[in-house]
């Protein structure tokens, strides 16, 4: 079993911070066991490298990573996510496999990795394995990233574990009920640890190398203590890859209720391996630019394309995909080949507008939250 007891930014730290974090990713790729894509991929990988080292704004590289978001739907209410915390200002709902077929249409071939997670539950689509089949087809490395926190059926379970997943990580913060239910309010731990040990044990049955089981386990000061029993646990059921990482304990972050903004600040762990400091980011620390552009897209369940896999407002949207894979914004009703422009002019995949998609372009599936077993 793989234990990582540090953020990977940190993991080595005699090492340069860029040549530490590739180490680290070189390791993390290897264990998902990828393959061979077509040399155009490798060619638009430099391409995008060397616009990044450039710092061009006319970005003419195909995204390499997709963040895509089965759904913004969560059963569960985490006090330091805006899902959790009900202020999102999107519908929810679920993706449809259509909008993901088109989008794999024009950008597959490209794409290394697509994680099918970031504002919700993701196995609340119950779709979710197909979206996965689908991106497995093009040699494309996959991940989900659950709570677990939900009945799962055996059948549900062999799905996800033959859908060709590269990896499934399970955030599952804390080793006991005492501590777990603490931060991922409305989960059950006993739930959870359970899917966890069904989904290694179907892995098993089935003969399958992949997908990697990860544990992730948030340190909080108050389940810090529990580390050493998180890995006997692991090692117990054959979790292959165990992660500690802290939280970012930014109470101002998001609306929340004052009493909330009171607990979190008592949350902050005594290791300092596990402590983020200036989590708001009002430091005056220099920050080289962001790489997000030159490489990555995020594509809410709606078909709206985020600036960033942090940003989750309407407001930030930079456009939408229309229902056929093209591209509309809200002053051009038509829709036109998908271009992607970023961050102020360009080509290829997604588009850029001025102002927020309107709410008559939603290509997904508004859904009532129903975490009955799927």
């Amino acid at each position: 079993m793989t234990i990582a007891k540090l953020p990977h930014e940190t993991a080595v730290p005699a090492k340069p911070r860029s040549l530490s974090r590739l180490g680290a990713r070189y390791k993390e790729i290897a264990l998902m066991s990828p393959r061979l894509k077509h040399p155009k991929a490798y060619f638009n990988w430099l391409r995008a490298n060397w616009e990044l080292l450039l710092g061009t704004s006319d970005v003419k590289a195909r995204p390499l990573k997709i963040t895509f978001d089965p759904t913004n739907v969560c059963q569960l209410r985490c006090p330091l996510c805006p899902t959790g915390l009900e202020v999102q200002d999107r519908e929810q709902g679920h993706a449809r496999l259509p909008m993901f077929e088109k989008l794999l249409g024009e950008l597959g071939d490209h794409l290394f990795f697509v994680d099918f997670f970031n504002w919700g539950e993701p196995l609340l689509n119950t779709h979710i394995e197909d979206f996965v089949r689908l991106a497995a087809s093009r040699k494309i490395i996959t991940r989900i990233s659950t709570s677990l926190s939900l009945p799962l059926t055996d059948e549900r379970i062999e799905r996800i574990v033959a859908s060709g997943l590269n990896e499934i990580v399970v955030s599952l913060d804390g080793a006991s009920n005492a501590t777990y239910g603490l931060y991922r309010r409305r989960g059950n731990f006993d739930l959870v640890f359970g899917n966890l040990r069904r989904l290694i044990e179907a892995k098993r049955r089935l003969g399958l190398k992949r997908p990697l089981v990860t544990w992730q386990l948030l340190v909080f000061g108050f389940n810090e203590h529990e580390i050493p029993r998180a890995e006997a646990m692991a090692v117990d059921i054959g979790v292959e890859k165990l992660i500690f990482l802290p939280a970012f304990l930014d109470e101002g972050r998001y609306p929340m209720p004052e009493s909330d903004k009171s607990l979190v600040a008592t949350w902050k762990p005594k290791n300092p391996l596990y402590q983020i400091e200036n989590a708001s980011g009002n430091d005056a620390t220099p920050r080289s630019r962001c790489g997000w552009h030159y490489m990555s897209a995020a594509v809410n369940w709606d078909g709206t394309v985020a600036s960033c896999c942090t940003t989750f407002s309407k407001q930030d949207d930079f456009g939408t995909i229309g229902p056929s894979g093209e591209s509309c914004g809200p002053a051009e009703r038509a829709c036109q080949p998908g271009v992607r422009k970023v961050p102020n002019a360009s080509h290829h995949g997604l588009s850029q507008v001025s102002e927020s998609p309107s709410d008559s372009l939603h290509h997904g599936q508004p859904v009532g939250m129903d975490p009955a077993a799927v």
